[in-house]
């Protein structure tokens, strides 16, 4: 049997990770009797542009002997490495023609970090893993299934969860190169998603914790905190490279991290963009339209980058497609629960500085999303 376990539209290493990992697990599971095969939704072309599971995939596969060469397989070749072939499909003409063109159409899916298909060409969904808020009816029937729903700072941590209850109850070898090199990606990802663990981010919780303590004598990190401190720095100076994103499409930049909701059948896109200030937003868009694919849609554009003085990242959020008066509630009841302030100048939308310290796309899209449903 024929199962495919994707991550959602974002794309990030949360995303990338969880999927690699559950479908690994699951063949395993299975007696290596069912076959399961990781997807992820987006463009081959945009690989290189996911900066921060780059660098997480760099440092766990130098923790062992080259998969690639050992195993025999091909890979997709960018410049921060290679990642092998039978690890991620990408979605880059539609996941059913990928399937069809492959000979190989999935009768099952599995969804990790989302709860609820992005897509018609997934149907027959079985389980879900997932660290996020269910939103939707549709959402919420689907997670009767068998289902792993838990808030927690990475959906890594639920993954990581699983296999070590796995390995905990079976026999498999420890020398088995691809489970340490999985369970290192995992433990990097964690480290990503809570800011190391960090309290001030909001996300970290006694399970995070209780799980990356788990990997790290399961995985045997002399001065783990320290090794920790080290490889976070690494994968945050990869993923805000400033030289690698102001030579990137703007429009590239833009949706590099959405996701997309349907709201009183209005699409709605919220963005995460590294590196990007408002400002050069402001400036990038000038005599220009706004760069989407439906102008008359809802589109929010969170962005995200380190402070000069290195201590945590600049938060700025804008929104396109609201208007300011008629929606006055709405905007009321965004500045009182994330601490904007309104920058100065004229944007394609409305334009604030965040002070929350915890904001997120996490926190910010429910809150936001049950805003427009109760105004509709």
């Amino acid at each position: 049997m024929l199962f495919g376990v994707i991550g959602n539209q974002a794309g990030d290493a949360d995303s990338i990770v969880s999927a690699i990992a559950m479908a690994y697990l699951k063949h395993l599971q299975s007696g290596r009797m069912d076959e399961y095969i990781p997807f992820v939704q987006f463009r081959i072309e945009d690989l290189p542009s996911r900066l921060d599971f780059m660098a997480i995939y760099k440092i766990a596969t130098t923790t062992g002997q080259d998969m690639q060469t050992e195993m025999g397989i091909r890979s997709i070749r960018d410049q921060c490495g290679k990642i092998p072939s039978h690890w991620i499909l990408v979605d880059q003409m539609g996941i059913r023609s990928i399937c069809e063109r492959s000979g190989q159409i999935p009768s099952h899916w599995i969804l990790v970090d989302h709860n609820e298909p992005t897509t018609s060409a997934i149907s027959n969904v079985t389980e879900i893993y997932d660290h996020h808020e269910i939103m939707t009816d549709s959402a919420r029937q689907l997670s009767l299934h068998v289902s792993d729903i838990r808030t927690v700072g990475s959906c890594c941590t639920i993954i990581a969860d699983h296999w070590l209850r796995y390995l905990a109850e079976t026999s498999t070898s420890t020398e088995d190169m691809k489970i340490t090199q999985i369970l290192y990606m995992l433990l990097l990802t964690i480290i990503l998603d809570t800011g190391n663990l960090s309290e001030s981010m909001g996300k970290t919780t006694a399970t995070d914790w209780e799980v990356v303590q788990r990997l790290t004598v399961y995985l045997d990190i002399p001065c783990a905190a320290d090794w920790m401190t080290c490889q976070f720095n690494k994968i945050m100076e990869e993923k805000f490279d400033k030289k690698f994103w102001y030579s990137r499409k703007f429009s590239a930049i833009l949706k590099y991290d959405y996701k997309e909701y349907s709201i009183a059948s209005k699409s709605t896109t919220i963005n995460v963009s590294p590196v990007v200030g408002m400002s050069t937003i402001l400036r990038r868009l000038e005599g220009m339209e706004f760069p989407w694919d439906r102008p008359d849609g809802l589109h929010v554009v969170i962005t995200g980058y380190p402070r000069e003085d290195g201590r945590g990242l600049n938060r700025e959020l804008l929104i396109h497609g609201l208007d300011r008066e008629s929606d006055s509630s709405i905007f009321d009841r965004l500045i009182s629960r994330f601490s904007l302030v309104p920058l100065p100048g004229e944007y394609p939308g409305e334009a604030f500085k965040v002070f929350d310290e915890s904001f997120s796309r996490k926190k910010f899209a429910p809150f936001f999303i049950n805003l427009l449903e109760s105004k509709n």
